[in-house]
């Protein structure tokens, strides 16, 4: 019984009835329009706030990504051209890598070994080892805001301008170029399936869905 009732009073959440060792490890972070991070313990009861820690970022964010492990999250700062790493364990920011201008979308490969960073600036993506953060390469990409979509478990990444006229296939481990597709300029956003091996571009312009076959790569259908 009494067991049952000091447990009941950990789970209650209050910073008075904390273990002494806590094993939980789920937490909370949301991406502010002031240049920060909030950091949320969201098993912690309190009357007027669940704020854990605060995350200052050299300016505005435009895109962030959670590198698999969850020790590590990425921060695009188009206004500094910088990538800001955020240390999921310390709360705190650990250091600002220099891109291309303007970086926005941001896509880490499912192995956790690259960062991809659309540099809508200047019409190029960074390739970033994740271990290290040092730039691998910059590949071109297009003109205007650059979206980024992993295929084939990760080993390829369609890359799209909103300027552009072409989807570009880029193998992700070489960083050599496996295709192009031609497409209408106006693309906003991609969205990848391995099971279906199909890439889908929407068209802002055109109001289109157009279908990749992801294998050829060719344009199967225009919804």
């Amino acid at each position: 019984a009494e067991c049952r009732t000091r447990l009941k009073s950990f789970l209650g959440g209050l910073l008075s009835e904390r273990a002494a060792v806590d094993l939980n490890e789920f937490l909370l972070l949301a991406l502010n329009d002031d240049a920060s991070i909030t950091v949320i313990n969201p098993q912690i009861a309190l009357s007027r706030t669940r704020l854990l820690a605060l995350a200052s970022l050299p300016g505005l964010a435009g895109d962030w990504a959670l590198h698999p492990l969850r020790d590590k999250l990425f921060v695009s700062i188009p206004s500094a051209g910088k990538v800001s790493l955020i240390d999921t364990r310390a709360l705190r920011v650990s250091g600002n890598v220099p891109v291309g201008k303007t970086p926005v979308r941001l896509a880490v490969s499912p192995d956790g070994e690259s960062l991809w960073v659309g540099n809508d600036g200047d019409g190029t993506v960074s390739v970033l080892d994740a271990r290290s953060a040092q730039v691998r390469a910059t590949v071109p990409a297009g003109a205007g805001h650059i979206e980024l979509a992993f295929c084939d478990a990760g080993r390829a990444i369609w890359v799209a301008s909103e300027q552009g006229e072409r989807l570009l296939l880029y193998d992700a481990r070489s960083l050599q170029l496996r295709g192009e597709v031609p497409v209408a300029p106006g693309v906003l956003t991609l969205a990848a399936s391995d099971s279906a091996k199909l890439v889908y571009a929407a068209n802002r312009r055109t109001g289109e869905l157009v279908a990749v076959d992801a294998s050829a790569p060719r344009v199967l259908s225009r919804l």
